[in-house]
């Protein structure tokens, strides 16, 4: 087996394991507004992960109530640009604000880190 089936196999591997949490009942187990999130946010890192390594990934996702959200949130990253890391906490802010999550965090300076988050 190359390199590359083995990572093709691994890529679709996770995307069908995703699917399978969302089909075995975790809904009944998780609130409703944190499972829609959350495979929202699964969904569109699948989409995206499918156009960075050129692999079919979404055909499972397809079928499902997220699909669509999901790729407006890919959208509001411009894939064939690149994202800077630099830029990584705007697109953490925007993707919050799509998801109505932006009241559950809040950022800190890094010099603000208390020590005991090192201890983790």
């Amino acid at each position: 087996m190359t390199t590359m089936t083995t990572k093709k196999t691994a890529a679709q591997s996770a995307a069908q394991r995703q699917i399978l949490a969302w089909l075995d009942g975790e809904q009944e187990l998780t609130p409703e507004f944190v499972f829609k999130a959350g495979n929202l946010m699964n969904a569109a890192y699948t989409i995206l992960l499918s156009k960075i390594i050129r692999i079919k990934l979404v055909r499972e996702w397809k079928r499902t109530e997220f699909y669509d959200d999901s790729v407006e949130l890919g959208k509001m990253l411009d894939i064939e640009k690149g994202w800077p890391p630099e830029s990584d906490l705007n697109m953490v802010n925007m993707w919050a604000k799509r998801l109505t999550l932006s009241d559950w965090f809040s950022w800190h300076p890094f010099e603000d880190v208390p020590l005991s988050y090192y201890k983790m």
